[in-house]
């Protein structure tokens, strides 16, 4: 555990697939169930990251979703 209470991370067979894909992609979807490192494995590949759950698509967030 670390200091924070968290396990350590667990490499995962998707991680280097992950940062493949990034490179030529400006963007991935990770789908999994709750719980599985998708948030976690995700952040750790990407320069940024945006959790679809947290743009307020009804309320027209500018540029949350582009032009």
């Amino acid at each position: 555990m670390t200091v924070e209470g968290r396990a350590e991370y667990s490499p995962r067979l998707l991680d280097g697939k992950l940062r493949e894909v990034l490179a030529f992609s400006p963007a991935v979807v990770v789908e999994g169930p709750r719980g599985c490192g998708k948030t976690t494995t995700g952040s750790r590949a990407a320069s940024s990251f945006l959790a679809m759950d947290e743009v307020d698509v009804a309320g027209g967030s500018p540029g949350a979703l582009g032009p």
